[in-house]
This record gives structure tokens, C-alpha cells and sequence, in this order.
């Protein structure tokens, strides 16, 4: 479940992202316009053309990165819910082999000391996972600027 809404976000910004750069190349494009207009001879107004090509590279290639980057927090962000799922399943297991132990009156401190091991291991698990994915929600954020702030 976890995983098609975060594969739906990354479809959310990368549309998002690529809104944003075709809007930036089109402030681009529109200046140029008015640069080239305004040269004076060819090489000007080369110099004009060469410069507009750059930024849209450039542009294109921020565009890219930033995609590349959420993609990559995506896969960490499945990576850990893949943990803490493993996590949450080794406890159930512990907490359903203590019971099996209780019922069967043959809990002894060894047994208890190894069970409740293997769900402090798993808990401490479940909060460094939680712990990395609200780190990985703050990368991600970070990406975006709030809205009106970026500017080409």
C-alpha cells in the first residue's frame, strides 16, 4: 500500500518538476527574445542564442537530478518500510512463541530473556526505521521549495 502511494508521489513530482522547468525555459526563452531583438549584430546575437541553449541544458539537467534524487529517496523510503515490517513480524513471532511458552507452563528466564531480546532488537528496529523515513520525508520536502520561492 505504502508502496503505490509513494510511487504515485513520484509521478506527482516529476510531473510537478517538469511543469516547473518548462515554465523556467519559457522565462528563458522570452528574455532571449527580447535580448536577441535588442543585439546589435550576428555575433550578439549568437552570443544570445548560446546562452539560452546553455541554461535550458542546464535547466534540463537540474530537472533530472532532482528527479534522480527523489527516486532514490523513494527506494529508501521502501527499503525501511520493508524493515519495519520484517521487524513487526519478528515480534509477532516472539510474542506468539512466549505464549505458545505460557501455555505450555515451560517459559523458563532463558527462553523469556531470548524472546524479549528479539522484540527490544525489533523495537529499537521499528524506531530507527521510523526515525530514518521522517528523515527521508525532510530530503524530500527540501526538494521542493514553498511555493512563489524558487526562481529561475
Amino acid at each position: 500500500m505504502i508502496s503505490r502511494f509513494a510511487d504515485a508521489q513520484v509521478q506527482a513530482s516529476d510531473f510537478r518538476i517538469d511543469r516547473l522547468t518548462k515554465d523556467i525555459e519559457q522565462e528563458y526563452k522570452s528574455a532571449a527574445l527580447g535580448q536577441v531583438a535588442a543585439a546589435r549584430d550576428d555575433n550578439a546575437r549568437l552570443k544570445v542564442l548560446n546562452d539560452l541553449a546553455s541554461k535550458i541544458d542546464e535547466n534540463q539537467a537540474t530537472a533530472a537530478g532532482q528527479k534522480q534524487r527523489i527516486a532514490d529517496l523513494v527506494a529508501k523510503l521502501k527499503g525501511k518500510q520493508a524493515e519495519m515490517l520484517e521487524a513487526y513480524q519478528n515480534i509477532a513471532s516472539a510474542q506468539q512463541k512466549l505464549d505458545d511458552y505460557i501455555q505450555l507452563q515451560k517459559a523458563d528466564d532463558v527462553v523469556m530473556n531470548e524472546l524479549s531480546g528479539i522484540v527490544g532488537v525489533n523495537r529499537d528496529k521499528i524506531t530507527q526505521s521510523t526515525t530514518d523515513i521522517a528523515n527521508i520525508a525532510n530530503e524530500i520536502e527540501k526538494l521542493f521549495p514553498a511555493k512563489g520561492a524558487a526562481s529561475p
